[in-house]
């Protein structure tokens, strides 16, 4: 660079008269201003009343002065109150930049007309007002001298305070839209829910002794009653049939509760071990046609209350200990019993002799019962309209089989867990069976061989059968094409 060019004072680039460079306040020499800056101060700025800004005449041609140019006054008619001393105002661009980059002077000196200058009022807070109500009175100028502040300073001020305040006490208006939907929209959910308590919605529900709610077919009935613990009796459904379940802690008092429901015909009563069957007589409803109940304190009592269900068709004890043989011919006076089952009991003496009693009886049932008297088997012939029989984990043997082979008018057997071998499976192909059950008992491929000449089978069950080969399986399938042969316990359930 040429020598004239450069300052040897600062050795920084000189500045050519008249020159608007960007970059100008920045790396060139400011020697000559010193002296320009002391000869400005004879200049005068005229001052907008009306905005607070200086009018466009300080000067002209910079680029950085067109950039800065928001900060002179824009007004239509500007109305000049007096010159100020242009030490006051600095012309200096550096100077103006500093002033301009704070915070407090965006706010102060935006134009009142920008998108911008209009988020500053917005956002004038108190705390600025204070602190230009307790600003010093004397201003630090560019070059460390202490500068007074003039009255046009003071005027300015005091215009823009007015005007934030003024912008601070004006209340903010809301649209009416915005209000009228808000208002709409309180007065739709108070209708709503003054409509909805009326019709009984938001009441809360009263604890019924009996909740009335029916399974969903995907959930097990077992899950159902785990919901329902703390209930006394629960309406359930099983099988598409409605009942009434007893919860665990039902007691004889309970049984008069059932007064207070309609129809109800059919009670389960299998978690709770404290029933004697005395609670009976409290129901005065007599048309209960099946009940099932599990309760190792059932008496001679409870089977007394029990004979007076006249309508009585389908009945199931378990774990009973304490019935005797005075409290089980309590069931010979019921005149349509058509199922009866025992499980997990011990037999009074003459349980059979008193079954055979009942001639209404389609099916006799006894799984993994003491006492059962199997030379007293036979005696199940003497019932007229049998036509199924269970005998389940009761140790029937090939003999036992021989006598149940007499039942001639057997439609189905189930023969689970017991004894029975290839022997006693050819006893029975002489029955009309159509449903046969021979789950874990350890029959062979003759046992297939033999059953199937029994055209009317239709079921036949053969879970846990490990004796039992593949070609065995198959050729009875051919030799009954009709028959539903299956072989796992899941299928069995």
């Amino acid at each position: 660079m040429d020598k004239a060019q450069t300052c040897p004072v600062c050795k920084n680039p000189r500045k050519s008269d008249g020159s608007g460079s960007l970059t100008q306040w920045i790396v060139t020499c400011e020697c000559d201003l010193k002296a320009l800056r002391e000869s400005a101060q004879g200049l005068t700025s005229s001052v907008c009343t009306r905005c607070g800004k200086r009018t466009r005449e300080a000067l002209p041609g910079s680029f950085s002065q067109f950039i800065f140019s928001s900060d002179c006054c824009s007004c239509s008619q500007e109305e000049l109150q007096r010159h100020v001393d242009a030490g006051a105002i600095d012309a200096d661009p550096d100077t103006r930049l500093k002033t301009q980059s704070t915070p407090a002077g965006r706010k102060l000196f935006r134009d009142e007309q920008s998108e911008f200058e209009q988020d500053g009022l917005d956002n004038f807070g108190s705390s600025t007002n204070d602190g230009l109500r307790g600003a010093d009175d004397e201003l630090s100028g560019a070059d460390g001298s202490k500068l007074k502040q003039s009255s046009v300073l003071t005027s300015i001020q005091k215009s823009i305070l007015e005007a934030a305040d003024a912008q601070q006490a004006e209340p903010k208006r809301q649209p009416a839209t915005g209000v009228l939907l808000l208002a709409g929209l309180v007065v739709v959910a108070v209708f709503a829910i003054g409509f909805s308590m009326t019709s009984g919605l938001f009441r809360a529900p009263e604890r019924n002794v009996a909740t009335q709610k029916i399974a969903p077919p995907d959930e097990t009935l077992s899950d159902r009653m785990r919901l329902y613990e703390d209930e006394k009796w629960t309406l359930l459904a099983q099988d598409g049939v409605p009942f009434y379940d007893g919860g665990p802690e039902i007691v004889e008092e309970d049984f008069g509760v059932l007064n207070q429901y309609k129809n109800v015909r059919s009670l389960r009563l299998l978690r709770s071990e404290k029933i004697t069957g005395a609670g009976f007589a409290l129901v005065r409803d007599k048309r209960i046609g099946a009940i099932n109940l599990n309760s190792r304190e059932f008496t001679d009592e409870g089977m007394t209350e029990l004979a007076r269900f006249k309508g009585l068709q389908l009945l199931t004890l378990g774990f009973f200990y304490k019935v005797t043989d005075a409290g089980m011919s309590r069931l010979e006076t019921l005149p349509v019993l058509k199922q009866l089952v025992f499980n997990h009991a011990r037999l009074p003496d003459h349980t059979l002799s008193t079954v055979i009693k009942i001639k209404s009886l389609h099916e006799v049932g006894f799984a993994v019962c003491e006492n059962l008297k199997h030379e007293q088997l036979s005696q199940l012939s003497k019932l007229p309209n049998l036509q199924k029989v269970r005998l389940c984990t009761q140790d029937i043997t090939n003999a036992d089989c021989l006598t149940i082979s007499r039942l001639s008018n057997l439609q189905e057997l189930d023969l689970i867990n017991n004894k029975i071998s290839t022997t006693g499976v050819e006893h029975l192909v002489k029955l009309p069976l159509t449903r046969l059950t021979l789950s874990g008992n350890p029959i062979s491929d003759k046992a297939l061989n033999a059953l199937s000449r029994v055209k009317t089978l239709k079921l036949l069950m053969v879970a846990n059968c490990p004796q039992l080969t593949e070609e065995a399986k198959i050729a009875f399938q051919k030799a009954l094409p009709k028959c539903q042969l299956l072989e796992t316990v899941s299928d069995t359930q």
